[in-house]
């Protein structure tokens, strides 16, 4: 699969997030009680990208292929299910 340069920055901010997402569960555990449950927070990582992306007037981009969408969603939502299966 080869990934457009959008497709890049998309994938290289979700894992960036889940790092983050997992840096901040590990800072606060009582969030892991949340409404959302964590391993879900990469969606919306991915909607505000995306939206962002979407309603940037000055340039038009390609939207993002489903395989660079899974490319960006499921390594970070590991990264977040791991942080939670290696610290319980």
């Amino acid at each position: 699969m080869k990934l457009s340069r959008i497709g890049v920055v998309y994938v290289s901010t979700m894992i960036a997030s889940g790092f983050l997402i997992a840096a901040v569960l590990m800072a606060r555990p009582a969030w892991e009680d949340a409404f959302l449950p964590p391993f879900v927070w990469p969606f919306a990582v991915s909607f505000m990208f995306e939206l962002v992306l979407n309603l940037s007037s000055r340039v038009r981009f390609k939207p993002l292929t489903m395989e660079e969408r899974l490319a960006g969603i499921l390594p970070a939502s590991l990264i977040v299910i791991a942080r939670s299966a290696f610290t319980s």
